[in-house]
């Protein structure tokens, strides 16, 4: 399905749904640790196009997290 075949409901939701999932990361990140920041840092420079996903941001939480 493309864009313009999604209804605006769907639109709606999908843009609710990015934004909420932002700020559930944002809260999650906020506070940790430098060696957080150190892993997070190696993930960006490591990074093909210089860009760092929410998924790999909750990842490096989880593998930071279990150390």
């Amino acid at each position: 399905m493309t864009r313009n075949d999604e209804t605006p409901e769907t639109v709606d939701f999908e843009e609710f749904f990015l934004r909420w999932r932002a700020d559930r990361v944002a809260k999650l990140v906020a506070g940790q640790p430098s060696e957080f920041w150190a892993a997070v840092g190696r993930r960006y420079e490591s990074s093909s196009d210089g860009t760092i996903t929410m998924d790999q941001l909750i990842g490096l939480l989880r593998k930071e997290g279990s150390d």
